[in-house]
């Protein structure tokens, strides 16, 4: 699947202090994946709808625009119970998040 994004990430806009936190939101973002992945696998809807209003919370507030966009399609998929559509997108989020984690480093 390619996820086509309508907005860049804009880390280099936020105060100081907040991108002194970036490290460690890259990491718990990065963490919260597995309860993402478990929650798909077992067909948890609910669970997924938990894990994105989590995320839709948050990623705004560090200008993490990408992961903002993807966790609202998520978020839809799993309101419509499309598991096909989650099993699809799940790579992709995945690897946005292996980037995020990775800049933590």
């Amino acid at each position: 699947m390619k996820f086509i994004f309508s907005k860049e990430d804009k880390f280099e806009d936020l105060p100081e202090k907040i991108r002194d936190y970036l490290p460690t939101f890259f990491k718990n973002r990065w963490e919260d994946l597995k309860d993402l992945e478990d929650s798909i696998e077992n067909k948890d809807f609910r669970g997924v709808r938990d894990y994105c209003h989590k995320q839709v919370g948050v990623a705004t507030c560090y200008n993490c625009f990408k992961l903002h966009e993807i966790v609202l399609y998520i978020q839809e998929q799993a309101k419509q119970e499309n598991h096909a559509n989650l099993l699809e997108v799940q790579p992709v989020i995945r690897e946005y998040l292996n980037q995020l984690h990775s800049k933590s480093k």
